[in-house]
């Protein structure tokens, strides 16, 4: 189910002509033509700062798993998916945009209907990423600034995938064994 959207205050402004791509990596295997980063000290510091909000909108406990975040350039789409493991409970923040109209996520609930949520910088959508198929249709703007902010449930089955398989959050992502097929 879609928990309501959540206004946050994301006194944010980014231009992606601007940013350096020492932080930023070009080869996302979900979308082409954009920019993201796993785990950026800002984006881990939202996940912690509104895991009470989103815990309170699930009402449920949770551990913080990873963050991730993603500039859209013009032409980029997200292929309809669901998420690993790590995104029992999802988070998405639009953080700024440059664009004409707000540009959609949509979702397909359980019973098969599609749900289309528009946000706007400072929004956020509160949903079950690894139930819930979601996608995008292809960007018409100029940019748009996206951070993901992933949790599971503190005593829930996927527990173990507290930080994402790392130390503490904030540190990097190292793959090996079983963990890989959750990469």
């Amino acid at each position: 189910m879609v928990a309501k959207c959540v206004a946050i205050d994301a006194n944010f402004a980014a231009d992606p002509r601007g940013v350096t791509t020492r932080y930023l990596a070009t080869d996302d295997k979900q979308v082409e033509k954009a920019y993201f980063a796993y785990g950026l000290p800002a984006t881990e510091a939202l996940l912690t700062m509104l895991m009470p909000t989103v815990e309170k909108e699930t009402g449920t406990e949770l551990l913080p798993t990873y963050s991730y975040s993603r500039v859209y350039l013009p032409g980029a789409w997200l292929k309809k998916h669901t998420d690993r493991p790590a995104c029992e409970v999802s988070a998405t923040v639009a953080l700024a945009q440059k664009t004409d109209k707000a540009w959609p996520l949509f979702l397909e609930s359980k019973d098969g209907q599609t749900v289309e949520v528009a946000l706007s910088p400072g929004d956020m959508l509160i949903y079950a990423g690894m139930e819930m198929p979601h996608w995008r249709d292809p960007f018409d703007g100029q940019w748009q600034l996206q951070a993901f902010l992933h949790y599971v449930r503190k005593n829930g089955l996927y527990a173990d995938r507290k930080y994402d398989f790392r130390p503490r959050l904030g540190a990097p992502k190292i793959i090996k064994g079983a963990q890989e097929a959750d990469a």
